[in-house]
């Protein structure tokens, strides 16, 4: 149970860095 959660943990971070990530790209492509 608590490596579940920590599994959940970690991949709620990626989320928010692909999210970031993606951000920055539509940044990036609107100034053109």
């Amino acid at each position: 149970m608590k490596f579940f959660k920590s599994k959940r943990k970690s991949i709620f971070e990626f989320d928010k860095f692909q999210l970031q990530v993606s951000v920055k790209l539509v940044k990036t492509t609107t100034n053109f």
